[in-house]
């Protein structure tokens, strides 16, 4: 005892970190058992976390001793007799004894200690491994690693599993001690026959740190060797069970629906949890060869099960592919050439068992640009998109709805509005003013895309707007109306108005601006095909706005903005029946076919004339010619029983506006000559040949 003691004054300069790290380890409760928790306090308020990080300490420790042993000759050779029942000496000893390995009883024995039998399983943690337990299918086995560094071995029997998936779990054994109950922390990994290069493993996640680990494509019968570890080493207990997973269809509606098409190339990417993601697409009718593919990104293997479905997704018939749930080099499962026209809904999964990123590539509809986004759409405000996106967004309650773009470049944009069924509801290339689409629709509750593509496949940036809006009704004989644009980014830059309509009354619509110099456009349009059917910049007072026309009898909605897109303005508006008001029919000019040229004139900005060509027969040619007024624009109208017909338009520039029409001999001709340029006003000669 006196060399002991000896040695351990002479080496206590040298090793005082060491005799410091032994003093931690041998103080309180022993290594690897449950911490009581007196006086430790949790981390973050996870009292899990805190028993996982005095393992990991625990290791840590074990370990610096470990080291220092076999970084000593003297000592590994003094630790190593000593195991085996045989007298050390020296200085190895004292070293031995110095950092609490090794201990003498009162008949003098030296023997290790708890803290040097660990350090000894540590070492030979790998003849440590216990043999391998046998682990059959639908029944659990309770395991214990007893010795720190060692790795439990199963060799789990897939007999009855009918080649299909199977999951094996490993939930920790409570440990005896309720503030540690999860004291162990798994790391299962499985050895798949005929697969060296794919070595599936899980990790232990949650509060109560269970691992489940998914077996792809393992053969009835084939003997599937497992390991589980602690993750930092420690010893403990667990429980585990393995169970097959049947290929079961989705259980919940898709949450994408794909149009697999013939267009160019489109891209969607699916994110797993350990679990199945789910994807529905369709196949056209009358593909050649569409491109549809999952690829796995970061590492990971996709396994594909393509059941068939209905229109909305849901499953309604068998599997109609499966991949081979195989590892591949390109980590991809190719489903183009496999599949014909129709709806399918399918499962992706990583072959891994562990969360993955996966990318389908598709040939989609449209002519947009090479690559393609899908995204969803909020609505109810403003977002930065791309040309050459697919939007998805769920209607939850009829009524309409606006989309609308806008670009600090030069760019052309062309939206399609399309249903569940994949059918067009709504197309717009370009609106009133500018080469910016603009689609007005009423939505029923259901899922619908919105396809935004570059005219003629050009890309760039755009900001797209998507509102639930409210037309207001202007009635016939409105006066007046103050009205706001909105300033308000959740809101549309424009406002839209229904004017309800009879019969083929020629109706007036008036925009005025109020308390400054708003420059406003007007446009009507045709909601069933988003045609224009009118529209005017400056025919009004000053920058005002304002059309003069037949309806047809349809309902066409009224679009009032800025000219340049910009938010806020105060204007008037107003909806009168101008031929009653103007009494068109009696006060018009009359001209007669080969007669003399009348006169005209325009007093005023937004002033407007009539002529009236009485019925004819016969082709006849319309003449206008003005000096001080460079610029006229003609409407065409017949006077038929039920109201007035808009026949043609015609503009002319350097003082002349020339119009050739058939005349009616049932109904008269009224002309209406403007000047919408806003450019001034002046006299003009109207003759009809």
């Amino acid at each position: 005892m006196n060399t002991i003691r000896n040695g351990i004054r002479d080496l206590t300069h040298g090793f005082a970190p060491v005799l410091l790290t032994a003093a931690l380890v041998l103080s309180g409760a022993s290594a690897f058992q449950p911490a009581r928790g007196e006086g430790l306090p949790t981390i973050d308020g996870d009292e899990a976390l805190r028993c996982a990080v005095q393992r990991a300490v625990d290791m840590a420790k074990l370990g610096q001793l470990h080291d220092v042993v076999a970084a000593d000759p003297a000592s590994r050779e003094a630790f190593d007799a000593i195991a085996a029942g045989k007298s050390g000496s020296g200085d190895g000893l004292a070293m031995l004894t110095a950092l609490g390995l090794v201990a003498e009883d009162a008949n003098g024995v030296v023997s290790l200690t708890d803290a040097g039998r660990n350090v000894l399983n540590l070492d030979q943690a790998g003849s440590a491994d216990q043999s391998a337990v046998p682990l059959p299918l639908d029944a659990s086995q309770s395991v214990t690693v007893s010795e720190p560094g060692a790795v439990a071995h199963l060799r789990l029997d897939t007999t009855g599993s009918g080649g299909e998936t199977i999951t094996v779990t490993v939930t920790p054994a409570p440990g005896g001690d309720d503030q540690c109950a999860a004291g162990f922390d798994p790391v299962v990994r499985a050895s798949l026959p005929g697969m060296p290069d794919m070595e599936p493993v899980a990790r232990g996640s949650g509060a109560d740190r269970t691992a489940v680990l998914y077996l792809y494509n393992v053969a009835e019968g084939a003997a599937v060797e497992l390991t589980v570890a602690d993750v930092v080493g420690a010893p403990g207990s667990f429980d585990v069970r393995a169970e097959t997973w049947p290929a079961l269809p989705p259980q919940t509606m898709p949450s994408v629906l794909l149009s697999v098409s013939n267009g160019p190339l489109a891209f969607q990417d699916f994110q797993t949890q350990g679990d199945r993601a789910v994807l529905a697409f369709t196949i056209d009718e009358g593909y050649e060869v569409p491109t549809l593919s999952v690829r796995g990104l970061a590492g990971a293997q996709p396994g594909v099960t393509v059941y068939l479905a209905d229109a909305f997704g849901e499953v309604s018939g068998d599997i109609a592919y499966r991949s081979s749930y195989a590892p591949t080099a390109d980590a991809t499962v190719e489903l183009g050439g496999a599949l014909g026209p129709g709806y399918y809904a399918a499962t992706i999964e990583n072959l891994s068992g562990r969360p993955g990123d996966f990318l389908v590539a598709y040939s989609s509809s449209g002519s947009g640009a090479a690559l393609r986004v899908s995204d969803t759409l909020e609505i109810g405000g403003e977002s930065a998109q791309v040309l050459g996106s697919d939007l998805a967004f769920t209607v939850e309650s009829a009524g309409w709805y606006a989309f609308s773009t806008w670009s600090y470049d030069e760019v052309d944009p062309v939206m399609t509005l399309t249903d569940a069924m994949g059918a067009t509801v709504s197309y717009s290339d370009d609106a009133a003013f500018g080469l910016h689409p603009l689609i007005l629709a009423w939505l029923e509750p259901g899922d619908y895309s919105l396809a935004i593509e570059g005219f003629d496949g050009a890309t760039g940036d755009i900001t797209l707007g998507s509102w639930n809006i409210t037309p207001q009704t202007l009635d016939l004989g409105t006066v007046g109306l103050e009205q706001q644009i909105p300033n308000d980014l959740s809101q549309p830059n424009f406002n839209v108005y229904l004017v309800p309509v009879t019969g083929n009354e020629l109706v007036d619509l008036d925009v005025e601006g109020l308390g400054g110099d708003f420059d406003s456009t007007m446009a009507l349009y045709d909601p069933m095909d988003m045609t224009v059917w009118n529209a005017d910049d400056d025919g009004g007072v000053g920058y005002g706005s304002r059309i003069i026309n037949s309806f047809d009898g349809l309902e066409l909605l009224a679009v009032v903005t800025s000219y340049d897109g910009a938010r806020g303005g105060a204007y008037s508006i107003s909806a009168v029946d101008h031929a009653k008001m103007e009494n068109i029919a009696e006060s018009a000019t009359r001209i007669q076919p080969g007669g003399k040229a009348a006169s005209g004139s325009l007093v005023g900005e937004s002033d407007i004339a009539w002529f009236r060509v009485d019925p004819s027969e016969g082709w006849h040619d319309l003449t206008i010619r003005s000096d001080a007024m460079p610029y006229l624009n003609v409407d065409l109208f017949v006077e038929q029983g039920d109201g007035y017909y808009w026949l043609d338009t015609m503009e002319g520039y350097d003082g002349l506006t020339e119009l050739s029409f058939e005349g009616d001999p049932a109904g008269a001709m009224f002309v209406l000559v403007r000047n919408p340029s806003g450019d001034g006003a002046g006299d003009f000669r109207i003759s009809v040949d």
